[in-house]
């Protein structure tokens, strides 16, 4: 009997094994069949289409023009990126992303990647018939990373409805410079884990929804005074201090999946002293592929910023970036003018002739070509898709989610005198606020002063008063707001740049000396209630829309609890 027992557990042990090598083979035949399809679609491209296939460009107009289309022809463009200028509303984008997809597949014979930066929050595309999701900062103020999941997801559904295929976010820098002049609400924290851990649930999300995100900007944008869309940066902290805060995040997302990555215009000395991350091996191939073991697609940011054009020109600056190892070139931009246009295809012809006269080999261009094949493949890309794609109104049933977060979001930084909620009907509340941004929200243009978060307040309250400033209020605002303050149990004052706008910051000043019950709502970044920490009530909403500012009228009068976390350290 112990024999048998012996000889049966033997077969087990062998069955068990030729059922895991069954399997392998069988997955390693699925991979293989995968690889070499892509390997026959690259050796049937031209050099002039395999070029094309690592550009990332852009047009001007909101149609498909003959102009466009002739630029798209000659340079064997294999991808596009659209802005604000390019799209209308939800559904003319699915129009022109049909168009798009129609003919670039015709000519590179493989569908493009259509890209948009829809971040959430003050970076978005696509507004009319869009949701409008909340800010990184704002998600991360939640204190709950599955929201960040959520919004991915749901963000991925409304992109892919449209036609979109990549969305160049979510911000993976940790904003640990309050004077950063670009980044601030975008990024999540100045918590390098809180980064990752949120971050890395977004592209879940997103990824899901079969939409690339693109983790971005690499090595990180998060500790500079200087935008790279006007100047050229440079970070002077040594490698430690990198990697371990602007570094850490991007190793996380990279572990838990991402599968694209844009570098930043960005010099970080302790890497190269010279060259700005896009355009250096030292940061695309030692850092990311080398160090954090990254495998995916390196996608450049705009080769039309500013610390490229300005200080390589973006012809040099696109060879530059495949030399240092970067597999996808942005060249397109908002609001080209025709020399912008002109100049994505020096930038294409310069990369060719690069190749014929021998400064790129040809297999570095196979190398990020496959690559790029190998990602749509995994996307659904290289089949033929002559379906046109359906816009699906999603808006609606995640028009909630948004709003649960923008409640969930508001934070009090500090309430020193007992001002929230302002509960009481009897007081006598004066309400002052600028407008909306035209560009986000404009229920009714010809009257912008009821766009405002005073205007709102005033009418759910009748013990409100409201003034409605402008953005940059003028001598006789400040002087009007002044003069009102005195009669007022207590002033709210909601504005979204007190600290670059220093109309904005004397109005407060001048509100405060007339009235101490001030409480100040810093509609932006939380930073910018750093330049007047002498306010004992200070509220953040870390953006200024529809939501949130019903959001806040909801947390002043008590509605809704004030549960939202600071996601960054302030200095009281």
């Amino acid at each position: 009997m112990k024999r048998v027992r012996i000889i049966v557990a033997a077969l087990c042990v062998i069955a068990t094994i030729l059922l895991i090598s069954y399997s392998t083979s069988k997955y390693s035949e699925y991979e293989v069949t995968e690889v070499d399809r892509c390997r026959e679609i690259l050796s049937q491209m031209t050099l002039e289409q395999k070029v094309g296939q690592m550009f990332m460009a852009g047009f001007s107009s909101n149609s498909l023009d003959e102009a466009t289309e002739e630029l798209f022809r000659e340079c064997m463009f294999g991808n596009v990126i659209l802005f604000t200028n390019n799209i209308v509303n939800a559904e003319q984008a699915v129009e022109i992303n049909n168009d798009l997809r129609s003919h670039i597949e015709i000519v590179s014979e493989v569908e493009p990647f259509v890209a948009v930066d829809q971040e959430g929050g003050p970076v978005m595309r696509v507004f009319d018939g869009a949701t409008d999701f909340p800010s990184n900062m704002a998600v991360a103020a939640t204190g709950n990373p599955e929201n960040a999941y959520s919004e991915g997801l749901m963000l991925g559904r409304e992109l892919a409805s449209m036609g979109f295929n990549m969305d160049l976010a979510p911000c993976v820098d940790v904003n640990s410079n309050p004077n950063n002049p670009v980044i601030g609400v975008r990024s999540y924290s100045d918590d390098p884990k809180l980064v990752g851990e949120f971050a890395s649930e977004f592209i879940r999300g997103m990824q899901e929804s079969r939409v690339l995100a693109c983790a971005k900007h690499f090595p990180g944008h998060g500790d500079t005074s200087v935008d790279s869309h006007y100047g050229l940066p440079v970070i002077d902290k040594d490698i430690e201090e990198i990697r371990e805060a602007d570094l850490y995040p991007f190793k996380v997302v990279v572990e838990n999946g991402a599968e694209a990555v844009m570098s930043t215009h960005i010099v970080f000395e302790a890497i190269d002293e010279k060259l700005p991350a896009t355009l250096s091996p030292a940061v695309l191939t030692g850092v990311l592929r080398g160090e954090l073991g990254f495998d995916g697609l390196i996608v450049t940011d705009g080769m039309q910023m500013g610390a490229i054009v300005k200080n390589f020109g973006i012809a040099e600056g696109c060879v530059m970036a495949v030399k240092a190892g970067a597999d996808l070139l942005v060249t397109g931009s908002g609001n080209m003018s025709q020399s912008d246009i002109r100049a994505q295809r020096d930038a294409y012809l310069a990369v060719v002739n690069a190749v014929r006269n021998g400064e790129i080999g040809e297999d570095r261009i196979d190398e990020s070509v496959m690559r790029i094949l190998q990602t749509k493949e995994s996307y659904g890309l290289l089949d033929a898709n002559t379906t046109d794609i359906k816009l699906t109104d999603y808006v609606q049933s995640h028009g909630e989610f948004s709003r649960k977060l923008n409640r969930e979001a508001v934070t009090v930084v500090k309430d020193e005198t007992g001002l929230i909620p302002i509960g009481d009907d009897r007081q006598r509340v004066l309400a002052i606020s600028h407008p909306m941004s035209r560009m986000i929200w404009d229920e009714m243009p010809q009257e912008r002063r009821y766009n405002s978060f005073s205007y709102a307040f005033s009418m759910e309250r009748e013990s409100v008063d409201a003034l409605t400033v402008d953005y940059s209020p003028s001598i006789q605002d400040v002087q009007r707001a002044r003069d009102m303050a005195d009669d007022y149990d207590v002033v709210v004052i909601a504005f979204g740049d007190v600290a670059g706008n220093s109309s904005q910051r004397r109005l407060i000043e001048e509100v405060f000396k007339a009235n101490a019950n001030v409480v100040l709502v810093c509609l932006g970044s939380p930073y910018d209630s750093m330049k007047l920490d002498q306010i004992p009530s200070i509220v953040c909403t870390y953006q200024y829309t529809r939501s949130t500012r019903d959001a806040l009228n909801g947390v002043l009068s008590g509605r809704y609890e004030a549960v939202g976390r600071l996601p960054v350290k302030l200095p009281f």
